[in-house]
Order: C-alpha cells, then structure tokens, then sequence
C-alpha cells in the first residue's frame, strides 16, 4: 500500500482508504492525557526567560504592527508583505516523565477580540503522541498539556494558551492576550477555488528561525483530495497506526517542508483560503514525488474555529452511514452493488445505523449519496467537509440515488 507521510516533527503517515464510517467522532481514536494548560489568561512578552530547559528565549523590544490590511498589487512581494506579520511559528514543550518533547509548526492569526488574538495551526504537528506501552493496541495518548509560545517575523515572543483542538480536522487553536497591536490575517474563502488557480503558502521550515516565513508558490493542482492522518511508531518491533484525523484537502503544486505545516496558503487576491497539511512522499519505495501538497480548505475550518473560540471544543455532527467511494469501485464491484448506470462518482451507502440522523430521515442501505449540503458528493473528502460546516441541532438535506436510477432527498436532523 502506498503511505503519505507527515511533515511534522510528530512522526505519522497518511492512506487512502476506500471506506469510511460516519456513524461517530472521527476524532475518538486518540484521548487526551491531559487538560489543556489554564494557568494564565494573559500571555506575556517573553524576556530572557527559559522554554522549558532547552531554548531561550530573546527580548521582547520590537516596534508593534498594526490590525487590518494593505491594498495588494497582487504580486507575490505584496502578498508576503501582507502575510508576514500575521504568520507565526507555534513552539511547544511537553514534559512526559522524566524526559521534555519539543515541537515547531506554523500558524497565523486568524481572528481578534479586544485584546485576545487566536492563532490557528495543525492538531497533529503540535501535540505529543506516544503509546503507553502497556500491551494494549489501543492505548494512544495525546498529550495537549504543555508550555506554548508564539514567535512572531518581528523576533517577539509571547506565551500562549491552548483554546482548543479538533482532531478530525487537524486543528489546533490558540490564544495571545496582550495590549501591542497584532497583524490579523484577511480572510478568504476557499470554495471559490478552482483547478490551476494561483496560491501562496507561507510557514516557517523546522531547521528554525534562521528560514522563518518561507514562501512558495504554485497552483491549485485538484480539489476534494479525501486524507487520513495515522500516528505511526513502533512497540515491541511492530509498527502500528491509529487514525486521528480525517478531513478534505486540496492538492498544490508547491514545494512545502516539515514545520510549514499550519501556515497559511494564500490566493491571488491576498486572501487566506487554506491551512497547509502536509506533502506527499512515500517510505516503502524508491519512488519519489515532488511538489504534491496538501492544504485543508479554510471554509471547512470556519466553524469549528469559531466554536472552539466560543466554547473549547467542537464536534462535528454524525450522519449514521458507512459508505465507500463509488470512484474507487472496479467495473464488477459497480455491478455487484448495483449502482445505477452511468454514475462513476459519489458516495454509496453500504450501512445505515439504526436510531442515527440517517436512519430517522429514511436513508437506505445500497443508495448512493450524490448531493450533501447542495454540494456534489464526488467523494467522501465531500462528507467530512460539509459536515464541519454544521453544529449539533442543525438540518441538513441530502440527495441520494438509488439502483434504477431514481433521486430521494433526505432532511436530516443531528
């Protein structure tokens, strides 16, 4: 099987998989070991102080940036003048026993209010997994209580707190409180986004600070690219995973590197419209790849962000089916689940949980869902999208087609 590997320092890899369950949290495979850190609601300004035993940190005696945006010529110049300010690198330190976990990724500030700025960046580049090695297959630990701090193109240096996280999404929210003046990134949207459209990405590589706000740019190379993230390790000379997230990305031509994951991508008009993932490579073989990225569609993130600012957490609602690809079927599986004839994309139902939204609506077993949302259901990337688009106590209309070709349409209610 082929694998995609995880640019973090976190070591994981990615798989395509031609079948998923949407009958709970995707996100459940990994539990926390810890709280999230609340010793402080204000950040401060780091001057001289220790991170953790292994990094010093240097004085805070920069000049402030101000909130809100330039008019862009639209050239990559102005789109890094724009971005630089906003795009940061997330540092963490994790002490587990006797020994301290250090991690970089990229991040950007996405949103403000009053004095608290919240920075985004990638769940599983930040947070420490590890297996207890107590024999058991399913013991994974994340550990998302530890010392975080913000590093900005300026050289200042802020503690941070953990707001919350995402894991079926892949992300992480965290908090700055401070009186200085913090650039907030302009935000797009991301479903405008169309094959061969023009992007930048921006994010600090994990040699250090020496590369900060690295910038690259290619064009979107396809959309609806459906990804799993595995934690990978090995316990008594045997290599397992575990899923721990799962969401939609789409496909640039940019040469991303480890720690870039969490920074921003941004197209032509100087917007934010993704959160960048990871690149492809391939472990198990001599083959190598280049420039196949990933970025998660911000659109897909704006909810649960917002959730997580207002509440701490987010979860995403569960329809209650199982499904497969259809686009991954061969001409005899098309057959032998009867799907209808000419149909070649959508997502086709081989379960319906009893008691869930789907079952209540009157979804059923052998349908193919085609439409999610008013959106075209090409693949299953499509579902785990739209789903991040709705809360608990929301309606959500799905059209499916059956064996001879009919449409039904269903409401359901999460």
């Amino acid at each position: 099987m082929k694998r995609y590997q995880k640019i973090t320092t976190l070591i994981v890899g990615i798989a395509l998989l031609t079948g998923c369950s949407f009958l709970g949290k995707l996100s459940d495979y990994a539990t926390s070991s810890n709280t999230a850190s609340s010793s402080s609601s204000t950040s401060s300004v780091l001057s001289g102080e220790t991170f953790c035993s292994k990094a010093v940190n240097t004085p805070a005696n920069y000049a402030t940036t101000k909130v809100g945006t330039t008019k862009l010529s639209f050239s990559a110049s102005d789109i890094y003048q724009e971005a630089k300010d906003s795009t940061v690198i997330v540092n963490a330190c994790y002490a587990v026993g006797s020994n301290e976990y250090n991690y970089i990724t990229s991040g950007f500030v996405y949103t403000a209010t009053d004095n608290t700025y919240y920075i985004i960046t990638n769940a599983s580049g930040i947070f420490h997994r590890y297996y207890s090695n107590d024999g058991s297959d399913s013991n994974v630990k994340v550990v998302k209580y530890g010392d975080y701090e913000i590093t900005f193109e300026d050289g200042r240096r802020y503690t941070s707190n953990l707001v919350g996280s995402f894991d079926g999404g892949d992300l992480a929210v965290f908090s700055v409180t401070t009186t200085d003046e913090i650039k907030v990134a302009t935000i797009g949207s991301s479903d405008s986004l169309q094959v061969g459209d023009g992007v930048i990405a921006i994010g600090t590589p994990s040699l250090g600070e020496n590369l900060m706000n690295t910038i690259v740019r290619g064009v979107v190379s396809g959309l609806n690219r459906r990804e799993i993230v595995y934690f990978d390790t090995t316990v008594n000379n045997m290599a397992r995973s575990f899923d721990i997230a799962s969401y939609e990305a789409f496909q640039f031509d940019a040469p991303i590197n480890g720690g870039m994951e969490g920074g921003p991508v941004y197209n032509s008009n100087g917007e934010v419209i993704g959160m960048l993932s990871y690149k492809y490579t391939n472990s198990t073989s001599s083959v190598s790849y280049e420039s196949v990225s990933m970025s998660i569609p911000l659109d897909n993130l704006k909810n649960p962000i917002d959730d997580i600012i207002k509440t701490g957490s987010y979860t995403r609602p569960t329809i209650g089916v199982t499904v497969s690809d259809v686009d991954q079927f061969s001409l005899s599986q098309l057959t032998s689940n009867n799907i209808a004839s000419g149909l070649y994309t959508g997502c086709y139902i081989s379960e319906v949980s009893s008691g869930s939204a789907a079952a209540k609506a009157g979804m059923k077993k052998g349908e193919t869902v085609i439409e999610i949302g008013g959106v075209a259901t090409e693949n299953m990337s499509v579902i785990s999208g739209q789903l991040q688009r709705y809360d608990i106590g929301d309606t959500l209309v799905i059209k499916t087609m059956d064996s001879s070709g009919v449409t039904h349409s269903y409401t359901l209610t999460f």
